[in-house]
């Protein structure tokens, strides 16, 4: 028995519905996943040494981008003396380090942050260790967080996402034939604002992580925008067919918009939008960021 025309349309336009839901529901859950944190130190927070280290290494959950990132090894004095560059581990990618200068008896403080190679936030933290000194030991009570994400940063993930809905939202219409002619030029307005969004992010991922855009480029997060970038040229080439075409071409057209904008690319946590700032206890040069008993290192935490 076949349905009337109306519940027909009505099916229809509920299916897409469900399946835009379930699409947009895919890119937020990536939010519950763990950003990089600090799971391993050498040397370990609040340790004393008999003699002075050749390295700090750190060692995260998640792997780091080394040309993003940064580990400063300070005096009491807040002098620096770490020398050379950051650099990776070979052999383990969850791994980065710095060689230090030959360290005099006295309490040291690592200060680092890292951008995640995986999903390009930002984590910092810092911690204490002593060599022929201990440092004092401090109640590990949660302190205020510095998150290191701009308002930029925010802005342009929230454009981002913004532009991503609607594009998705005007390919289902299409799709569903319930949009009316005015879904392309919806949809055009959603690709404008993902553009704008994807290229003020890579901007202040750049200023965040004080390196030039063509050295974000060279990186592992730099190339993740790349392949967004060419997600939205895909995405813009099928509304250009859109606009020239007309019934179920244009269905065709908006279909490919929907599926370029649902493509594994977005599907990273990067891209969400922003999110609370865990407490946590800042070290200050002289003293341990953690209790020696634990042995563990305190950070904080920026999505």
């Amino acid at each position: 028995m076949a349905l009337p025309g109306w519940a027909t349309a009505v099916m229809r336009r509920g299916l897409v519905c469900v399946a835009l839901a379930a699409a947009l529901g895919a890119l937020g859950a990536t939010d519950a996943r763990a950003h990089a944190g600090l799971g391993r130190s050498e040397p370990v927070a609040g340790t004393l040494l008999g003699a002075s280290p050749k390295t700090v290494r750190l060692t995260f959950s998640e792997e780091p981008a080394p040309s993003l990132s940064s580990i400063r090894v300070l005096d009491a004095g807040g002098s620096a003396r770490e020398v050379g560059r950051l650099r990776g581990v070979a052999g383990d990618a969850l791994s980065i380090e710095v060689p230090v200068r030959p360290l005099q008896r006295g309490v040291y403080t690592v200060d680092w942050r890292i951008v995640s190679a995986v999903d390009g936030h930002a984590t910092a933290g810092a911690y204490a260790f002593g060599v022929g000194v201990a440092p004092p030991e401090v109640n590990a009570s949660p302190g205020s967080s510095e998150p290191t994400v701009s308002r930029l940063e925010l802005v342009a993930r929230w454009l981002f996402l913004a532009g991503l809905v609607v594009l998705l939202g005007a390919a289902s219409a299409a799709v569903a034939r319930f949009g009316g002619p005015g879904v392309v030029t919806l949809g055009a307005a959603g690709w404008l604002l993902a553009v704008t969004g994807l290229v003020l992010l890579a901007e202040a991922q750049a200023r965040g992580a004080n390196v030039s855009l063509g050295d974000l480029m060279g990186s592992a997060v730099g190339r993740d925008v790349i392949w967004r970038a060419v997600a939205l040229g895909a995405c813009g080439c099928a509304l250009v067919f859109a606009g020239l075409a007309l019934g179920r071409d244009r269905r065709f057209a908006m279909g490919g918009v929907g599926l370029a904008a649902e493509s594994r690319p977005w599907g990273c946590s990067s891209w969400s939008g922003p999110e609370r700032f865990a407490p946590s206890t800042r070290s200050r040069p002289g003293t341990s960021s953690s209790r020696r008993a634990t042995g563990r290192p305190s950070s904080r935490r920026s999505r």
